[in-house]
């Protein structure tokens, strides 16, 4: 029931900030989405496919849902003069800004689901219940930290920004691949498949960038004719 209550309120919470300054419902949509994900996930145990399959959603889709709904931002809008510096002073603190490094996410998500999947950790969290709830908390934290620098204020832009996705994709696809050669073939086949939202984001991206080159480009060249 926590996960639940917890969910209950953050979105009660959300909705009535956003209700108070001009806010767009898309972005509302996307974190009550998240947030109805991240429940689903904690009461989606058995059978093994579909748990793991959850665990991978939680990295691939509920995360980025959650920071397309830009709480942060809400709460900046809804706070008063002296609460917005003290937001904005947090927001520019060097540890906060360290702890969103692209490689220094990128590590804790790969190092938080190699540990819960590919150790004695995963035996643990499924006889423990109070570490099961604390791997999905990690799952989610580290999945919001990885998401951070392709939705976040501090973005990563162009080619970094293809290679960090792809590298995503790829190890956690590896994680997958390595808890099936444990004999887990089909739960680690339902995780490479949750995992596809990352893998299309990469795509995304990289067309992204690829079109903005060549618009450049053609720029260039149309200027460079009729300069």
């Amino acid at each position: 029931m926590a996960p639940i209550a917890a969910a209950l309120l953050s979105a009660g919470l959300y909705l009535a900030a956003a209700h108070r300054v001009p806010w767009p419902w898309r972005r509302s949509a996307a974190f009550i989405a998240g947030l109805s994900l991240v429940v689903a996930v904690t009461r989606l145990d058995d059978p093994l496919t579909v748990h793991m399959a959850a665990h991978a959603l939680v990295a691939s889709v509920a995360a980025p849902l959650l920071l397309i709904g830009a709480p942060f931002s809400l709460a900046v809008r809804n706070a008063t003069p002296f609460w917005r510096r003290r937001l904005a002073a947090t927001a520019r603190l060097k540890p906060l800004r360290m702890l969103v490094h692209p490689l220094l996410a990128f590590s804790l998500l790969l190092v938080v689901q190699a540990a819960f999947h590919l150790t004695a950790l995963f035996t643990l969290a499924e006889q423990h219940p109070w570490l099961h709830m604390f791997e999905h908390l990690l799952f989610l934290a580290t999945a919001l930290l990885y998401w951070l620098p392709v939705l976040g204020p501090w973005r990563l832009h162009h080619g970094a920004l293809c290679l960090y996705l792809f590298a995503g994709a790829t190890a956690n696809d590896l994680v997958a691949a390595l808890f099936m050669a444990d004999g887990h073939a089909a739960a680690g086949a339902a995780m490479i498949a949750a995992m596809l939202p990352m893998a299309l984001a990469a795509i995304l991206a990289t067309w992204s960038w690829l079109v903005a080159e060549e618009r450049q480009a053609v720029a260039l060249e149309a200027h460079a004719t009729h300069g």
